[in-house]
């Protein structure tokens, strides 16, 4: 919601696989002193194949698909359409996407494949490589990001994979990436 604000005319989509969150999240937008109505709200999970999958609901922030990392007994169970960031991009008729938050409860690693075939329409965003990852699995998804982007600290300093793996793990912050040959600005900065 923050982005609707900062940039009004913006098409923004929000991608939440949770019923109990998504009913949430539109009556949140109903309540805000500025205008939601550029903000499109979509029951979709970003998965690695377009399927139907198992969502574990009640945990608010923390529903996530039922998966291997899932504990034996999820709360609550849901049932939601799972699409590639390619169908989905398709399905919204969506060519370019100037930025991208993912946050996906960590299933970042099954999906940054098809995001990275993807890299040609997403020009920045901000990744989540929070505790659910072994230092591996992290390792893997930031080698194969600055195949094709630059990974940023909250300085706004490049940082080779080792840093970017220091920096996400001795801060727990999220990783910013911006599309190799692109510039970003932000207020008076800009990055190349």
């Amino acid at each position: 919601m923050s982005l609707s604000r900062r940039f009004p005319a913006a098409r923004v989509i929000a991608v939440e696989p949770s019923p109990v969150n998504i009913t949430i999240l539109r009556e949140n937008l109903e309540y805000q002193p500025w205008s939601t109505q550029m903000i499109e709200v979509v029951n979709y999970a970003v998965t690695e194949r377009d399927d139907m999958f198992s969502f574990e609901v009640e945990n608010g922030s923390q529903d996530r698909i039922v998966d291997e990392k899932t504990p034996l007994t999820p709360r609550a169970v849901a049932t939601v359409k799972g699409l590639t960031f390619s169908s989905l991009l398709s399905e919204l008729a969506i060519l370019e996407v100037s930025f991208l938050k993912v946050d996906i409860e960590g299933y970042e690693i099954k999906v940054v494949s098809d995001l990275m075939r993807n890299v040609h329409k997403i020009r920045s965003g901000l990744l989540e490589l929070g505790g659910l990852y072994s230092r591996d699995e992290r390792r893997r998804i930031l080698e194969e990001l600055e195949a094709g982007y630059l990974l940023i600290g909250d300085n706004f300093d490049s940082l080779s994979v080792s840093e970017a793996l220091e920096y996400v793990e001795s801060t727990g912050k999220d990783i910013f990436v911006v599309r190799r040959g692109h510039t970003l600005v932000s207020d008076s900065l800009v990055l190349n």
